[in-house]
């Protein structure tokens, strides 16, 4: 028997069991998603707006507004720099009652706010919390301590704290899953063919 015929043997012979491993999986990852809690997130939105003369103004000078994007930019990514600072996280958590994770102060920073940039001169930072109240508690604390930054080329806008449900993607959950139970499926099937006594 030739390896393309061997194959098709094996396909056949364990075809159903590597479909009812397949559903199987999706049917605990579903399960599994609908397990695992909700987190959230305490969020407030930066926009840094540079307001500056027109050192030349008419229709074709146009380095002033490109300089103000950058120098917006700029500002955004000191704005984060500050923000995840031990001295701001402190603060954070001291306005909202809560206690600061136990964990290496630089690191806690780097992993605790997490900034996404919709726009040039515009961030969203975020902090996860395990339930809805300590989040509500975070946003408004980082909406406090931001008012606090001392902007240098730059005027800073911030939006009202919100509070952003986070749950676990079903998707991923449900694929992980199914993979796992079918390459695992695949590989017992393959040690009993191996196994099995030829006629």
């Amino acid at each position: 028997m030739d390896t393309n015929e061997y194959l098709r043997n094996f396909v056949k012979s364990y075809a159903v069991y590597w479909v009812v491993a397949l559903v199987i999986g999706a049917i605990i990852g579903q399960v599994a998603a609908g397990l695992i809690p909700p987190s959230y997130q305490g969020t407030v939105t930066a926009n840094f707006k540079v307001d500056r003369p027109l050192v030349q103004a008419n229709d074709t000078y146009t380095y002033d507004g490109y300089y103000a994007l950058e120098a917006g930019i700029i500002e955004k990514d000191s704005y984060l720099q500050w923000l995840a600072s031990p001295t701001r996280l402190q603060e954070v958590f001291s306005q909202s009652g809560l206690p600061l994770p136990a964990a290496d102060a630089e690191a806690l920073g780097r992993t605790i706010v997490s900034g996404e940039r919709r726009e040039a001169n515009t961030v969203t930072v975020a902090i996860r919390q395990e339930n809805k109240d300590e989040a509500d508690k975070i946003a408004q604390a980082l909406r406090n301590v931001s008012q606090n930054y001392p902007a240098q080329s730059a005027q800073i806008s911030l939006s009202e704290p919100k509070t952003l449900e986070v749950t676990t993607p079903t998707s991923l959950l449900i694929v992980a899953s199914t993979l796992a139970l079918g390459i695992l499926t695949m590989v017992i099937t393959l040690i009993i063919d191996f196994f099995k006594p030829t006629k």
